[in-house]
């Protein structure tokens, strides 16, 4: 069940049968969950971490975090840094009048997002005409050509679109795009599409990043040593993950032939990520796992 007790309901019974560890989405966050779960977690002596989420210091999620004695991590991205990446790959073609597709209003990712989005208009001298964040359409591709269409009608100077996710729009925005013959109205995105190659090498969309899959890998290496007495740091750990920047379909090709839909790393190099197997893993040899993760 999508709801906040749904979410509780699961992660108890997962307790119940016996669980050492939980790793979890940003999901908690988003229900306001994580001093609840922390509790839960604390109280049965079971490890937990968090992925895709962005603990800010300062807040309530983050001090609850920090002072629970079963917090291993959280893995996140730099989410302002996403939004003007692609904010600017529009800016740089010479667009002045954008719009944007967001995630919905309140989520820090969404607010974080907009920031850098804000950040690129006024490097730019781009003007934000418009937004859309209704849920009702931003969650499915003939939302994304609704959306498009009506940004189209109503602001006859629009010369750029960036969406800030979801991702479910972009099959929409594409063909609104195409069936329009608007080739002067530029695209850029963030989260990755399957079928971002595509309309990049049609000349559609000019820039998407993305491919930020690896942080709950991280989460379990350090998850998984802990519970087996081998725990690579004191207290839990804050990891920013990178995203992977397509700045052409030649990026997007590469992508699609070495990254999508295969396994980031190796069952041998996983296995040697925990201590019980290779006694010299540390934390600096995860911390290089981040790094070097890139095209």
């Amino acid at each position: 069940e999508a709801s906040a007790d749904g979410y509780l309901n699961c992660i108890q019974n997962m307790i119940s049968a016996g669980a050492d560890g939980i790793i979890l989405s940003f999901v908690v966050s988003n229900y306001g969950l994580t001093p609840t779960i922390a509790d839960m977690c604390d109280e049965a002596g079971v490890y937990w971490a968090l992925f895709w989420n962005n603990l800010q210091e300062g807040s309530k999620d983050y001090e609850v975090a920090m002072a629970s004695p079963h917090f291993i991590a959280s893995t996140s991205e730099d989410d302002i840094y996403s939004a003007h990446w692609a904010a600017s790959v529009v800016g740089e073609m010479g667009c002045k009048n954008i719009c944007t597709i967001t995630l919905p209003e309140g989520l820090t990712t969404t607010n974080l997002r907009n920031t850098g989005v804000e950040k690129a208009c006024e490097e730019y001298g781009m003007t934000l005409l418009g937004t859309c964040s209704d849920k009702s359409l931003t969650y499915t591709s003939s939302g994304g050509a609704t959306i498009t269409e009506d940004f189209m009608t109503v602001y006859p100077d629009l010369d750029g679109i960036v969406i800030c996710g979801p991702q479910y729009v972009l099959p929409g925005v594409y063909k609104a795009l195409k069936d329009s013959g608007r080739t002067d109205i530029q695209l850029a995105a963030i989260d990755y599409n399957e079928y971002q190659y595509e309309y990049m090498a049609d000349g559609v969309l000019d820039g998407m990043i993305g491919g930020h899959f690896s942080g709950p890998v991280y989460s379990a290496i350090l998850m998984a040593n802990a519970i087996q007495g081998n725990p690579l740091a004191e207290g839990g750990q804050l990891i920013r993950c990178n995203f992977i920047e397509l700045a052409s379909a030649e990026d997007a090709k590469t992508y699609n032939d070495n990254v999508y839909g295969k396994y980031f790393y190796s069952d041998e190099e996983l296995a040697n990520c925990l201590v019980r197997n290779n006694p010299d893993f540390g934390y600096d040899d995860l911390m290089k796992m981040v790094e070097n993760y890139s095209l």
